[in-house]
């Protein structure tokens, strides 16, 4: 269990982390951070605010929106069709591992959350 005081202390740190994962700038020590951090949110999210299960594609759509991002620029970082990346907001298709693992990547979503869709 995390405190008020973490959380908002590892969304501060994530604000922060993020801008150096999409410049491709950020070292190994801050990803490690990074995740912790993703993990600390999702922990306290979880049981403080539930969600009820999202599927996959609502996920990816989510976040998406919530970064002002679209399914074109989501492809173009994944270096796939734009037609699958659909497929995948419309669970029509699921992506491998090695995509997920990037999606997560691209919007700072934690791999934990994307495998429990």
């Amino acid at each position: 269990m995390y405190t008020k005081d973490q959380y908002e202390y590892a969304l501060d740190r994530i604000e922060k982390l993020l801008p150096l994962m999409e410049s491709e700038k950020i070292s190994s020590e801050e990803e490690q951070e990074l995740s912790i951090m993703s993990e600390v949110v999702a922990s306290y999210e979880e049981e403080h605010y539930p969600l009820d299960k999202l599927t996959l594609g609502e996920l990816i759509s989510y976040a998406l929106t919530e970064q002002g991002k679209t399914q074109a620029d989501l492809a173009r970082e994944l270096g796939i069709s734009p037609s699958r990346v659909s497929a995948f907001v419309n669970n029509k298709s699921e992506p491998s591992l090695t995509v997920a693992g990037r999606i997560c990547r691209f919007l700072g979503i934690s791999a934990e959350l994307v495998l429990g869709c």
